[in-house]
C-alpha cells in the first residue's frame, strides 16, 4: 500500500521535516512512503474558464502547473 506524507512547512529542517522523516523512517519496511513538499511545487489557481469541463484536462491553461 502507498501512503503520501504531503508537508507545507515554511523550513524543510525544521521539527515538522524532522517529524516527516522519523514517521518515513518508521514505515519505510511496512508500506512504500512518498514524501511531497508543497513548497517545492507550483501550484496555480484555478481561473474558473471550465476549458477542462469543455474540451478535457488538455485544454487546461495552467501548464506550468505540477497539479496533474
Amino acid at each position: 500500500m502507498k501512503h503520501i506524507l504531503v508537508i507545507e512547512a515554511a523550513n524543510r529542517d525544521g521539527f515538522s521535516g524532522e517529524t516527516a522523516s522519523e514517521a518515513i523512517r518508521l514505515l519505510a519496511d511496512k508500506a512504500n512512503v512518498e514524501r511531497i513538499q508543497l513548497r517545492d511545487l507550483t501550484i496555480e489557481r484555478c481561473r474558473g474558464c471550465c476549458a477542462c469541463l469543455s474540451a478535457g484536462s488538455a485544454y487546461c491553461p495552467l501548464k506550468g502547473d505540477d497539479v496533474k
